[in-house]
């Protein structure tokens, strides 16, 4: 699915797959791992742009509560779990407690490396928000550049075949404030006698890493939701990214009142082959929230049926 140039140069091409071979064997990596890096390696050489490297996964949400971490816990226990793939996951910013994390700490059963790059405890609202009230500077930059050294393999992240790394709330939900003048949206309702803050969007934030991720997106599979989901879709497309797939939760029976994934599908392939291969998937219906963190409760059980693992892996399959 990608773009090949005209006539490319032998010598070239044979000093690309060497240096595939040799990032990879420099990683002390499988061999699974050195070959990506050979096809990530050609790849780079025959296609017009940057190639986001297979395997390092960002999550986006079309809104909050469309199921992001219960997705993402989903990815991360079929991998880590049932096929034994060095697994990854990163929780830049979290806003309130308990984290999406301990989620995926659950479900991955101790499997899955996971880091949350700040957390705001106190504060279960949006990161510039929880910034603000809690007095509590993140600078967009920094946060970003934690999440590069993730991705970059840095500190022992580079044993990891997977990495997710899951946003919060949605495409163009606000990021964390920071004092200063140069964000490009103001916080205008300030404590008196503050100096000012500032703060950006996270689809324009994530833009630092966009050449080496590829997007899920979780659509929102509500009354709505289509428009919603389609709404983000093109906020991703508007700002470069490589959108691998979209998935959505629940919202009922393919055909039924409130099947938006049928709908999505049929809008990606009225926009012709290159949308079209796409992904557009849909996992079943998962029980109360309240269950979510408990040994004992539910989705021990939907994680473990047969059609919720088959879900996952066919996901998995398309990431990967």
């Amino acid at each position: 699915d990608f773009r090949v140039c005209q006539a490319p140069n032998m010598v070239l091409t044979s000093y690309i797959l060497g240096r595939g071979v040799v990032e990879g064997v420099r990683r002390g990596a499988k061999l699974r791992f050195v070959q990506k890096n050979i096809t990530m390696s050609l790849r780079t050489m025959f296609t017009s742009g940057p190639i986001p490297h297979r395997g390092r996964t960002l999550i986006f949400g079309a809104n909050t509560d469309v199921g992001k971490s219960l997705v993402v816990a989903g990815l991360c226990r079929d991998l880590a779990v049932r096929r034994g793939v060095a697994t990854g996951y990163v929780k830049p910013i979290q806003a309130g407690l308990p984290g999406d994390e301990e989620m995926v700490k659950l479900y991955g059963e101790g499997k899955v490396r996971s880091t949350t790059l700040h957390t705001f405890p106190d504060h279960p609202c949006s990161p510039h928000l929880a910034s603000y009230l809690s007095n509590t500077e993140l600078r967009a930059d920094d946060i970003m550049k934690r999440v590069k050294k993730v991705l970059e393999g840095e500190d022992g992240w580079d044993n990891c075949e997977s990495i997710f790394v899951e946003t919060a709330g949605g495409v163009l939900s606000p990021g964390p404030a920071w004092r200063g003048e140069d964000g490009p949206i103001k916080i205008t309702d300030q404590r008196e006698g503050d100096s000012r803050w500032c703060y950006d969007l996270q689809g324009n934030i994530y833009q630092d890493v966009k050449e080496q991720v590829q997007v899920l997106l979780v659509g929102d599979a509500k009354l709505g939701g289509v428009a919603a989901t389609l709404c983000a879709f093109e906020a991703l497309e508007a700002r470069g990214f490589c959108i691998k797939a979209i998935t959505f939760v629940g919202g009922g029976e393919r055909g039924g009142m409130f099947d938006n994934h049928s709908c999505i599908e049929e809008v990606l392939k009225s926009k012709g082959k290159q949308h079209a291969s796409i992904g557009v998937h849909s996992m079943p219906e998962p029980p109360p929230k309240s269950d979510s963190c408990d040994k004992g409760g539910d989705l021990w059980e939907y994680f473990q049926d047969e059609i919720v693992r088959g879900c996952y892996k066919d996901l998995n399959d398309q990431l990967l």
